[in-house]
């Protein structure tokens, strides 16, 4: 999420949601739908698509967007999530003296029809936080492999290793004696009444 706009790699689910099979597609969504099954120049290569925008008064104008391909960022061409992560930070940093100079502003090009969006720098990380708060969003970006380094480095702790062997051996002891027997399970039926087995 860069000011409210949500970036995801494109895949068939997200075009089943967008009605990619139906009877009539609109020319974005058959646009997207030859680079699903498109030819990769490099193996980390990832289409990067702009799922939707969530509104905030700094993005005003730009929330009717969605469904299309993230082709280029200041001139740079995005080639996978990853990237466009790097190319955010450098535009952010460079606002800050320590990146590219981007003359103040992040430029996203999209295709098929060379729509561009325009970021102030300045405003990106407030912007994405007070959206990420109003969305109860509790991160801006998450990538599968930082969740596995998170439980990685949690494993690596031998302080932590001996606690939560603890703590686990403990919760196993709960749970074997508090186990629901079938004759106390609670469930409810399709029309909303609740029953005891």
């Amino acid at each position: 999420i860069v000011s409210g706009l949500v970036f995801t790699v494109l895949s068939v689910p997200l075009l089943d949601a967008w009605g990619a099979w139906d009877e009539y597609i609109s020319d974005g969504i058959s646009y997207l739908l030859g680079l699903n099954d498109g030819v990769k120049e490099k193996e980390e290569d990832e289409v990067v698509v702009l799922s939707q925008v969530l509104v905030h008064r700094e993005n005003l104008g730009y929330d009717k967007y969605a469904a299309m391909h993230l082709t280029k960022v200041n001139g740079v061409r995005v080639r996978n999530l990853r990237h466009l992560e790097g190319l955010i930070d450098d535009c952010c940093a460079g606002e800050e003296g320590g990146g590219k100079d981007v003359g103040g502003f992040m430029r996203f090009q999209f295709a098929p029809h060379d729509t561009t969006i325009v970021l102030e720098c300045s405003n990106v990380e407030r912007v994405t936080e007070e959206v990420c708060l109003e969305q109860s969003i509790a991160k801006p970006s998450f990538f599968l492999h930082d969740a596995t380094r998170d439980h990685d480095d949690n494993d690596n702790d031998d302080d932590d290793d001996a606690t939560n062997e603890g703590e686990v051996d403990g919760a196993s002891a709960i749970l074997a004696d508090d186990e629901p027997t079938v004759s106390s399970i609670s469930t409810s039926s399709p029309n909303g009444v609740n029953t005891t087995q």
